[in-house]
């Protein structure tokens, strides 16, 4: 008898731990002020269910999207490495660059069943990854929503049913699931909502729950617009020899048409409304299902959006914060804190956090960080003088706790805003002092310009073999280039080098033998 109970109780201390159930939840283009847990000015009231998701896990109040487009975005998603690496540098790239690792793969090898409702937005989808609802022209049901009278300025609500809405329709197909999926093992679902994103206009019943007095104020002055980079006015089809004319900007002097602009801002935050009540919903089915302590909740967008700030429509494609900063809870019971709290994180974080939670091993290839870890005290986790870094078609980006640096090498032109002083990025430091004119002057191809020019305009499978680029290197010396010109070491450029040197641990490396992790900037 005795040597059965020493058997028994040595299998018991040496069993593996049960493997967490993944939730994943991401929305398309859902703004942070949208969620009241940020307690940003005019967020109460919008979004209930995740304020309770935030009281009972963790929130990471400085949350980065990987780029501020939704297929780029959600390629860094699917690989965990940064735009450059994979190639999808804007909407409408074709497929990832071939080789790279994907995580329904790493989690189907761990023992996962892995599905997916509603927008995926990459190609090649891997068949590891059980896409249960697609996102085409049958299941759209968002397109057939009158936004032609939005865009006049209607505003109001959609003529279809809630039950008949699509992020209603991805919940239930989440639900139905649940009910009958396998309990002799782990699995992962990403319900993948496509509101609020344009044309945002909720469903029946829900518009015009709110009034604008109510709502996050727009952030515009006449002439913000004209401010913006010109690539960045490239990707919103608005540059100098190429105008579209917006119906809510009055062609006299540049000021918003309110009319029109408020009726859209109630839309969209009534939208918002609508999809915090379905995530609500998909929570609760996993807590209905006895799963709650179980299963690992993640909650993300792939990027925010404009909606009028700036001058800029309900749109991105730029590095403001209102486009780049993204919401992002997480609950996982007896590992996260209840209303825990983080400061900075990239969307390419979640692919590492997925793979550490399933216990799949994160590969040296992806680029991201557990954000589980430091609170289990695996890891540190991003440092605190954490830096986030971000790229979108030509430009790139970096922000730590206090500055944000823009550069666009092709056009040799950046931003520099203090976001401590300058919370609305109004005030470029390099424009007031005179940096781009100095910048102009020196060597059109300097050596730090050149690797990062090579690259980033490169259709995907269009590396020279051999080649070998670290990508957050060159980038960082083109700023340096910038900064030089710029004689703005008196503007904290010091500390802010000591937030890239403590916080941009893992950039990118472009090798003939493909993406690899470096463990130095």
């Amino acid at each position: 008898m005795l040597p059965l109970v020493a058997a028994l109780a040595l299998a018991a201390a040496t069993a593996q731990p049960e493997k967490p159930h993944i939730l994943l939840i991401t929305t398309d283009q859902q703004r942070v002020d949208s969620v009241g847990a940020y307690g940003l000015a005019g967020a109460t009231n919008l979004s209930p269910r995740l304020d309770a998701l935030r009281a009972e896990g963790v929130l990471w109040t400085r949350a980065y999207a990987a780029a501020p487009s939704c297929s780029p975005c959600r390629t860094s998603l699917l690989t965990g490495v940064h735009v450059p690496v994979h190639g999808v540098i804007e909407n409408g790239w074709a497929r990832y660059r071939p080789g790279l690792l994907v995580y329904p793969d790493l989690l189907k090898k761990a023992g996962y069943d892995c599905s997916v409702y509603g927008k995926t937005h990459f190609k090649p989808e891997p068949p590891s990854l059980d896409v249960v609802v697609p996102v085409n022209a049958k299941t759209k049901a968002k397109g057939r929503c009158n936004a032609l009278d939005m865009r006049r300025g209607g505003g109001g609500e959609c003529r279809i049913e809630e039950k008949d809405f699509l992020e209603t329709v991805l919940v239930d197909a989440f639900v139905k699931k649940l009910k009958t999926a396998r309990r002799d093992g782990p699995w992962f679902a990403h319900v993948s909502l496509l509101a609020p994103h344009p044309v945002s206009l909720p469903p029946k019943g829900w518009g015009n729950r709110f009034k604008i007095a109510d709502l996050p104020a727009v952030d515009h002055r006449p002439g913000d617009f004209a401010k913006l980079p010109e690539e960045t006015k490239l990707l919103l089809h608005n540059t100098s020899t190429r105008t579209y004319k917006h119906p809510y900007v009055r062609a006299t002097d540049g000021s918003l048409i309110r009319r029109v602009v408020d009726a859209e801002r109630v839309a969209y935050y009534s939208l918002c409304a609508y999809v915090d009540a379905q995530v609500g919903r998909a929570v609760a089915a996993v807590d209905a299902a006895g799963l709650r302590d179980r299963t690992l909740v993640l909650f993300t967008s792939d990027h925010g959006s404009q909606l009028f700030d700036h001058g800029v429509q309900n749109s991105k494609h730029t590095f403001l914060e209102a486009s780049w900063r993204v919401p992002l809870l997480a609950r996982w019971p007896g590992v996260l804190p209840a209303g825990g709290e983080a400061t900075f994180a990239s969307t390419v974080d979640l692919t590492a956090t997925i793979l550490a939670a399933a216990g799949a091993g994160v590969p040296r290839s992806m680029a991201g960080y557990d954000l589980v870890a430091p609170f289990r005290g695996a890891g540190a986790g991003r440092t605190r003088a954490a830096a986030v870094a971000g790229a979108l078609y030509r430009g790139f980006a970096v922000v730590t706790a206090r500055y944000k640096l823009v550069y666009f090498p092709e056009r040799d032109e950046g931003r520099f805003y203090d976001l401590e002083n300058d919370p609305t990025e109004r005030n470029d430091a390099l424009a007031r002092r005179g940096a781009h004119a100095r910048a102009r002057r020196a060597p059109r191809r300097a050596p730090c310009a050149g690797a990062a020019r090579a690259r980033v305009g490169r259709a995907p499978g269009g590396r020279r073999p051999g080649t070998r680029c670290a990508l957050g290197r060159a980038w960082r010396l083109n700023a340096l280039c910038v900064w030089t010109h710029a004689d703005l070491l008196d503007h904290g450029l010091d500390d802010f080098l000591d937030g890239l040197e403590d916080g941009l641990r893992k950039t990118w490396i472009v090798s003939a033998g493909g993406p690899q992790r470096s463990s130095t900037i």
